[in-house]
Parts: structure tokens; C-alpha cells; sequence
């Protein structure tokens, strides 16, 4: 009994796992998670190196005289704001009594943003995420480079 259907059955059959095998190289290459969607968990992220900036970014409140609010209230909704970009932040809150009100600075690997009012708080995350973002794709394509010896 002769296949009369075989080449378009290896076909089809390539078509299907291609993304599959493509994603994978590219996760044996680069080592990112995100490139493994059946087996990414929150862990994995976390433990995944991101070179330069593996601490991410760091949210630095300065709390001065006349300072109001909550702080657990404000690093809430802060970590909120990263957590609708995908990304976390670490806090640090830090008392100053000659300086006036709250303001909030953010540092993503050697690049300190701000300081920011509680009011542009919403302009410093998105400004941090983006720095966030270029840091990233700049160690991810260089592990790449590495990868094939350039």
C-alpha cells in the first residue's frame, strides 16, 4: 500500500510544530522564559538573569516634613502601576525632614529618574518602565551576540 498523501501529511505536520520548535530555540538561545508558555511560572521569571538591571527597579519615596498619606497606601498603588506594565519594582522609603512634601525617584541600572510628586508619580513609572525596557533588550541582545561569538 503506497501513500499518496505522505508529502502533504509532512507538511502539515511541519507547518504545526514550527512555532513550537522556533520558540524553543529561542529559549535555548537567550534562556528567556517568556518564550515557554506552558512552562512559565512567576518563579521562573523571577530567576531569570537580566544582567545589569536583575534588580529591576527601585522605587526610592522620600517622606519630608509635611509629607501626607499613607505609605503602605502609596507603594500599593505604585506597585500597582508597575504591575499593569508587567514589571516589578523594589521600595525604599527614606525619612528627610528638611525637605517639603513626598517625592518619589526612581533608578533602573545607572539611571536615577526625578524626583516626581505624588501628582507626576503616573510620569515617572511610565518613564521607568521604558528605561526598564531598553535595558533589557539591550542585555537581551547582547546574550544573543554572545551566543553565536560576535
Amino acid at each position: 500500500m503506497k501513500l499518496q498523501n505522505g508529502p502533504l501529511a509532512l507538511l502539515i505536520i511541519f507547518l504545526v510544530t514550527a512555532p513550537s520548535a522556533a520558540s524553543r530555540m529561542y529559549y535555548h538561545i537567550t534562556k528567556d522564559p517568556t518564550f515557554q508558555p506552558l512552562g512559565i511560572t512567576k518563579e521562573r521569571l523571577s530567576a531569570f538573569d537580566r544582567g545589569p538591571v536583575d534588580d529591576g527597579i527601585l522605587t526610592e519615596i522620600r517622606w519630608g516634613s509635611g509629607g501626607s498619606g499613607s505609605r503602605p497606601a502609596l507603594e500599593q498603588a505604585l506597585a500597582g502601576s508597575f504591575a499593569a506594565y508587567g514589571v516589578e519594582s523594589r521600595f525604599r522609603h527614606v525619612t528627610d525632614p528638611g525637605q517639603a512634601g513626598v517625592t518619589i525617584r526612581f533608578r533602573v541600572g545607572p539611571t536615577d529618574l526625578g524626583p516626581y510628586s505624588v501628582g507626576q508619580a503616573p510620569h515617572g513609572v511610565q518613564a521607568a518602565v521604558a528605561a526598564f525596557g531598553i535595558y533589557d533588550g539591550r542585555e537581551r541582545k547582547s546574550r544573543i551576540a554572545r551566543f553565536f561569538g560576535r
